[in-house]
């Protein structure tokens, strides 16, 4: 059981490729991400129950598991929670870490905006938020943006990244 570092913690999904590891053109693995094995080892200590989450099947799944093990990666179960065994394929955690995860608390506006800005992180995705973001609103997210692209580009460069590396079209409805 975990201790009260974590709260309420348990279970927690962590992605591989470019979480755990950095980018590498697949079948190929990216090396390992600067302190995702310290904090991997952290959760394990305080008694949380590591699930790696992959897309990886078969032969790449094998050779991810042997890389975790080389590279002294702590897991428990990969694309798996045997506590909940007629789980569908979302595999069940307290929390998903993934380096293209999007947190939702609730606020569709704000996810909306997160979107945007997840779009511009990953631009080989199509993004197509509705005509009303606007600059401003976008502005609530700038900072966390900054943070993600490692950035000290001032604001308003930052909205003229955002609004010129995707097409910004209304969603039908």
């Amino acid at each position: 059981m975990s201790d009260k570092k974590y709260g309420s913690l348990k279970y927690v999904a962590v992605d591989f490729d470019n979480t755990i590891t950095e980018h590498a053109e697949f079948p190929n693995i990216g090396n390992l991400r600067y302190g995702a094995r310290d904090v991997l080892l952290d959760l394990k200590a305080h008694g949380l129950i590591i699930i790696i989450w992959t897309c990886r099947t078969g032969r790449y799944q094998d050779t991810l598991k042997m890389w975790l093990i080389d590279n002294q990666i702590p897991f428990d179960y990969i694309n798996e929670n045997p506590a909940c065994p007629d789980a569908n394929q979302k595999i069940f955690a307290d929390a998903y870490i993934d380096d293209r995860a999007v947190a939702f608390d609730g606020n569709f506006e704000r996810l909306q905006t997160d979107l945007i800005a997840a779009g511009a992180l990953w631009p080989e995705h199509v993004i197509v938020p509705p005509n009303s973001i606007t600059p401003a609103q976008l502005q609530v997210d700038v900072d966390a943006l900054r943070y993600k692209l490692n950035s000290e580009m001032p604001t308003e460069e930052v909205i003229a990244y955002l609004l010129s590396n995707y097409k910004i079209t209304p969603i039908k409805a």
